[in-house]
């Protein structure tokens, strides 16, 4: 069987993946590169690199790998014990901690990218592949983003609406209601104030330019984002998956976590030859969002807090 040395340059850059094929033949046939690297698998990470460096909630919950598609946890029902003053010689009582489970199934979605022999045979087989890593990527960062973004609208521990939409509210508005939010999280969760450093806004992406108007003429250099961000360490981030509400989230593992598969029982990427029409390269990822319920059977979390009308 006639070798054919293949060599593969992956770079993810700000704007695109760029996949450079270097073939010696002319053809982008070949199964493996000159050291053995299957080209389905280097086609896999370029798609999940990249759908990771496009997910915008990524900035909400970490980020976690697993080994099995189902998980089980065991959760303390309380987060503090409370001392008591005793007397001299004298014991204070036991304080037994007590656990509850919880457990969640992680979802199965996949992609096909197909290379075609037309594609091939015109030397166009490396932009081909380039343009489906790329849609690709870029799908699977949205579903993976609208995977979180809807279980932290469900899972909200706490609410208002904004007397004003943001498009037509003054500046102290939107102060007030992002002082509500924190007053709500920091009152109801056992945070501290450095940890509000983790604080993340999400806002529906066409209040951009809203909240990037200059706070007055007096200050025409301070806008609403720059302002909030300096005094109270918010970061905002605008977002399409949302229309009408804001979430205010503190990221941490004890708020929410996004898991995926990465065992090697089941293979996430295959590569096929479909006859008469071209190559085709299956990828396919298990995932799941996990709010870290407060209490047994709970399915929220109040460090996770929803503003609603604050677009119209």
């Amino acid at each position: 069987m006639e070798r054919r040395l293949v060599t593969l340059k992956c770079e993810l850059t700000s704007t695109g993946v760029r996949l450079e094929v270097f073939i010696m033949m002319k053809y982008f046939e070949a199964t493996t590169s000159d050291k053995g690297i299957l080209k389905q698998e280097i086609l896999r990470q370029v798609v999940y690199q990249r759908a990771e460096e496009l997910m915008v909630f990524k900035e909400a919950v970490p980020l976690q790998n697993m080994d099995t598609l189902e998980f089980k946890m065991t959760l303390p029902k309380v987060t503090r014990f409370t001392p008591e003053q005793v007397a001299e010689g004298a014991l204070a009582n036991f304080q037994m901690m007590e656990w509850f489970e919880t457990s969640g199934t992680m979802k199965k979605e996949q992609v096909r990218i197909l290379v075609t022999d037309e594609a091939k045979a015109r030397m166009q087989a490396d932009i081909q592949t380039q343009k489906s890593i790329e849609a690709a990527a870029r799908g699977l960062a949205w579903s993976k983003d609208t995977d979180i973004c809807t279980v932290l609208k469900a899972g909200y521990g706490d609410t208002h609406a904004a007397p004003y939409t943001w498009a037509n509210a003054a500046s102290q508005d939107i102060v007030n209601d992002l002082a509500t939010a924190i007053e709500s999280i920091l009152t109801n969760t056992y945070l501290t104030e450095s940890d509000l450093t983790n604080m993340k806004l999400f806002y529906p992406m066409g209040l951009w330019g809203h909240l990037q108007k200059p706070l007055g003429t007096s200050t025409p250099n301070q806008t609403m984002v720059g302002y909030v961000n300096d005094k109270y360490a918010v970061q905002f981030i605008g977002t399409r998956q949302l229309s009408t509400e804001a979430l205010l989230i503190i990221n941490s593992p004890e708020t929410c976590f996004h898991a995926t598969y990465t065992g090697a029982s089941i293979p996430t990427s295959e590569e096929q030859r479909l006859p008469g029409v071209g190559n085709q390269y299956i990828l396919t990822q298990y995932y799941k969002t996990f709010v870290m319920p407060e209490a047994e059977n709970g399915t929220t979390n109040r460090r996770i807090y929803k503003i609603t009308a604050v677009n119209s």
